[in-house]
């Protein structure tokens, strides 16, 4: 699970891959975690790609805030 694999204090910075739903072959998985990346779920359901990664970055936030704006700020 995505809980059991995350730092507890806020990363510089997470990249998100998401696969196809049918999920990663085992070659793909390899490559993947030769290239750094950790190999997580978000739980029994399968997603589509489309939402999965929306998913994610929701997870993301509410775990750690936006990264690189301060509260109330946008960056923009």
């Amino acid at each position: 699970p995505l809980a059991e694999v995350l730092p507890r204090q806020r990363p510089a910075g997470v990249a998100v891959l998401v696969g196809p739903e049918g999920g990663f072959s085992a070659d793909e998985v390899a490559a993947v975690g030769t290239a750094g990346f950790l190999p997580v779920h978000l739980g029994p359901r399968i997603l589509r790609t489309e939402t999965a990664g929306l998913a994610a970055t929701a997870i993301l936030q509410y775990l750690y805030g936006d990264w690189s704006a301060p509260a109330g700020e946008t960056g923009g």
